[in-house]
């Protein structure tokens, strides 16, 4: 039987706040990548500048557009400037992405009559883990949350943190993340191969964070934590990568050097070769205070590696996951 092409193709738009190296963003690239273009169109529109992302869904075919937004002062102008692109282009179901883009992207799409979806994926909103703007922006899509059709988000517990903020509880469904088994896998060479990259010995433990640098992964959590686990005479090397987890980064590189860590921790940067990375590990960790459910720890569950979190085990170290 020969398969029928569509007689009308979904004209997707997508709404997100920057298309830089992050877990959403690479969900949505994911989520691109794996529907056949014959049946969809999509468009990306990205409040801030293009990144990584926005690469690597030009080169996948996706149009993608930034509308260059610097500073908070300049907000007000989004609306108009999302109304009008709606409007000019054909746009059958707009999806928009975390609060700055839930929140710009589902006023204009009701102002420009079109059906709207929204994305979520934090579970904490406590003072010492969620900065301020993200409560405020995240408070008032509550109050919008009758303009989306359907509020997806991945785990229960975000679900129940957004029913809270006063969230339509009959809006929200909940999928969970989706992970490529081909790619993240079980894989003895780059234990190996990455070890040998590093200069870590067989016998030492490896324990790892991947993700970029922001307060929502909440790094320096990590260095706390691993600082602990020095003290106990483990031989153990420590590993963050992705953006701006390098050594230029003065921040953290700083407080890997206080903690005493700056022989056995190893800060990569951006890398291509997640499963590689993670695939190297004895454990994976999650620092995150507010993150329903890391990418990175079902992709660590993918390639064999134990996960942990370590916001636990460090708060008794710590009052804040962020200073």
């Amino acid at each position: 039987m020969s398969f029928r092409e569509p007689a009308l193709i979904p004209n997707i738009v997508y709404i997100i706040g920057g298309l830089g190296g992050g877990g959403t963003q690479r969900v949505l690239c994911n989520l691109v990548a794996a529907s056949p273009l014959r049946h969809f169109r999509f468009r990306v529109i990205s409040l801030l500048p293009p990144g990584k992302a926005g690469v690597r869904l030009q080169e996948i075919g996706v149009p993608t557009e930034s509308l260059y937004v610097r500073d908070l002062r300049s907000l007000p102008l989004v609306i108009p400037r999302l109304i009008r692109r709606l409007r000019r282009h054909p746009t059958d179901l707009v999806h928009s992405w975390n609060y700055y883009g839930n929140s710009l992207g589902g006023v204009a799409a009701a102002l420009a009559g079109k059906p709207l979806i929204w994305s979520l994926s934090h579970s904490t909103f406590t003072r010492e883990a969620t900065q301020w703007k993200t409560r405020t922006l995240a408070s008032a899509c509550g109050r919008l949350s009758s303009l989306p059709s359907a509020i997806i988000t991945c785990a229960k517990s975000a679900k129940d943190a957004h029913v809270r903020r006063g969230y339509r509880a009959d809006r929200i469904q909940v999928i969970p993340n989706g992970f490529d088994t081909e790619r993240f896998r079980p894989d003895p060479e780059a234990r190996r191969s990455v070890r040998k990259e590093l200069g870590i010995e067989d016998n030492v433990l490896l324990i790892g964070l991947l993700g970029r640098f922001h307060p929502d992964k909440d790094p320096f959590n990590f260095v706390r934590a691993a600082s602990l686990l020095r003290t106990n005479g483990t031989p153990v090397h420590f590993l963050s990568a992705g953006q701006g987890m390098d050594w230029d980064n003065r921040a953290l590189a700083d407080s890997v050097k206080r903690a005493g860590l700056r022989g056995r921790f190893h800060l990569l940067g951006w890398r291509e070769d997640a499963e590689r990375i993670i695939g190297a590990l004895d454990i994976a960790t999650s620092s995150s205070c507010t993150e329903a459910f890391p990418n990175t720890v079902g992709e660590a569950m993918a390639c064999g590696v134990p996960a942990s979190v370590w916001s636990a085990i460090c708060s008794a170290a710590t009052t804040a996951c962020w200073r």
